[in-house]
């Protein structure tokens, strides 16, 4: 396809796996985007962090915040840029707000098709007012 700008979320189903260490999770990160830079040379990445859930349906997900930081210092070393998924839907906990608009499933991990739409929407607002924010400041 010859993409100019590929979007990769990652770590929803790594954060329930506590066999999947931090310096794991970095390995496989690191694999992957070497992988789809080495078959898409000219083409940019945005990292997007896992949503909020929780764990076992009682607890918020306190791997969340480890593998955030896997990705804030992945994407700083490598030039990529990311976005913060946790912290634009509301951060930890925000998964039961979503659940009480019924956005996202009883699990409290997935979402609906609206929360996903509402996931989307929330990155397009970030994306359009950095890229505006871009363009004013260039020309």
């Amino acid at each position: 396809l010859h993409p100019h700008l590929i979007m990769v979320s990652l770590g929803t189903n790594d954060a329930n796996d506590a066999s999947v260490t931090d310096s794991v999770f970095l390995y496989y990160v690191d694999k992957l985007i070497s992988n789809l830079k080495s078959k898409n040379s000219k083409a940019r990445f945005i990292l997007l962090t896992p949503p909020d859930s929780y764990y076992r349906k009682m607890y918020p997900n306190a791997r969340i915040e480890s593998l955030k930081k896997v990705l804030y210092s992945y994407a700083e070393a490598k030039n990529i840029a990311l976005w913060d998924l946790h912290k634009a839907m509301g951060g930890a906990g925000a998964v039961k707000n979503w659940q009480s608009l019924n956005v996202a499933a009883t699990d409290l991990i997935h979402y609906s098709k609206s929360g996903y739409e509402l996931q989307g929407q929330l990155f397009y607002q970030a994306f359009i007012k950095h890229y505006n924010e871009y363009v004013s400041n260039k020309y």
